[in-house]
C-alpha cells in the first residue's frame, strides 16, 4: 500500500498527464519490486475526490504497463489494483488468482473533532499454488496528521472492528483481514488501538 499525496488540482489541470505517468510509473515499480498480488492507493486525489471525479480512467492509465487483465477497484481516492497479469516488468513470481469478493464499500468513521475519517473496504478470493483458497477483506485508510493520536486510535480501532465483521457463507476457508494505507500513527499506538479490550 502506498499514499500518493494528489491533490484534486493535479488531476484537473495542465499538468494531470505528468501527475497520471507519475502514478502509472510507481504502480509498476512496487508490482516489480514487491513480487504483489495486490496493490492499494490512497489520498490519490482531494478528500473524497479521485480519479472518477477527475473523470480519469485509472484502469486504462494502468493497462500500459499491465496489460488488459487488470482490474481496479476506485472509491473516492482509494484505489485497489489486482491482476496484473503475466507482464514484462514483472510481477508475482507465482501469481495469485485474484477475484473481487462482492463489492467495494466505504466506510465511514465520525470524528467529534473534525474531518470524518473513511475507509476503503474490498474483498478478494484468493487462490494461491501453496495455501489454496482464503478470502482476503482489506481495509484502506488515511488519516490526516493532524488528527489529534485519540482520534487516530479510534478510527483504527473503529475499522479492526468493522473488518472483524465480515463473515462469509463458507466456514471452512480462512478469512485474511488486513489494514492499510497511512493512519499517522506510530507503531505502539497502533498496537495499543489493535489490542483487544
Amino acid at each position: 500500500s502506498f499514499t500518493f499525496g494528489f491533490d484534486q488540482g493535479m488531476m484537473t489541470g495542465k499538468n494531470a498527464r505528468k501527475h497520471c505517468d507519475n502514478f502509472v510509473r510507481v504502480c509498476a515499480e512496487i508490482v516489480e519490486q514487491g513480487d504483489c498480488d495486490l496493490l492499494f492507493a490512497c489520498e490519490v486525489g482531494g478528500f473524497r475526490k479521485g480519479f472518477q471525479t477527475a473523470s480519469i480512467d485509472v484502469r486504462e492509465l494502468l493497462k500500459d504497463p499491465f496489460g488488459d487483465s487488470v482490474q481496479v477497484a476506485e472509491i473516492d481516492n482509494y484505489v485497489a489494483v489486482w491482476n496484473f497479469g503475466s507482464w514484462d516488468v514483472g510481477g508475482a513470481a507465482q501469481p495469485a488468482q485474484v477475484s473481487l469478493h462482492g463489492c467495494a464499500e466505504r466506510y465511514r468513521i465520525p470524528s467529534a473533532f473534525g474531518r470524518d475519517v473513511d475507509a476503503a473496504i474490498t474483498q478478494f478470493d484468493v487462490v494461491t499454488s501453496d495455501i489454496g483458497m482464503c478470502h482476503v477483506v482489506v481495509g484502506n485508510m488515511h488519516i490526516p496528521s493532524l488528527s489529534c493520536q485519540v482520534t487516530k486510535q479510534r478510527a483504527v480501532r473503529r475499522l479492526r472492528d468493522r473488518l472483524d465483521d465480515y463473515v462469509f457463507e463458507d466456514p471452512g476457508i480462512p478469512v485474511v483481514r488486513i489494514m492499510v494505507g497511512d493512519n499517522n500513527l506510530g507503531t505502539q499506538h497502533v498496537r495499543e488501538a489493535l489490542q483487544p479490550e
